[in-house]
């Protein structure tokens, strides 16, 4: 996987943006990058990093001082060059908050048949 980090938030969003609107546990960082977007972190210096591989973003992470890095999970083996290359850009950074995974809810502990709303018998 290729990581990228940036401070262009307009970089950020356009290669996060199906990842985001993909997956239900990337609403947090997709509403903090949209709000850096709107001018609503002026004091701030955000920082923002992606990962890619094949074409597609596999996991994105920000930071908009003072508050914590968020981060999408991603896997194991780039965690170690991520910490290394977002420490050199900000070591200012204290922690981070990753989404976790949205949890896969089967249709039939809801009670629904093998078509999605419709009630089993």
């Amino acid at each position: 996987m290729k990581l990228t980090l940036t401070r262009d938030a307009e970089e950020f969003a356009a290669r996060t943006s199906d990842l985001f609107e993909s997956r239900i546990e990337c609403n947090l960082i997709a509403t903090v990058c949209a709000g850096v977007l709107a001018g609503h972190y002026p004091q701030s210096a955000p920082l923002f990093a992606y990962g890619t591989e094949n074409g597609e973003t596999g996991f994105a992470a920000l930071r908009t001082p003072p508050w914590n890095m968020l981060v999408t999970d991603q896997s194991a083996p780039i965690e170690d060059e991520l910490v290394a290359r977002w420490l050199e850009e900000d070591p200012g950074v204290s922690g981070a908050l990753r989404a976790p995974p949205a949890p896969r809810v089967r249709s039939r502990r809801l009670g629904l048949g093998p078509r999605a709303g419709r009630l089993a018998s």
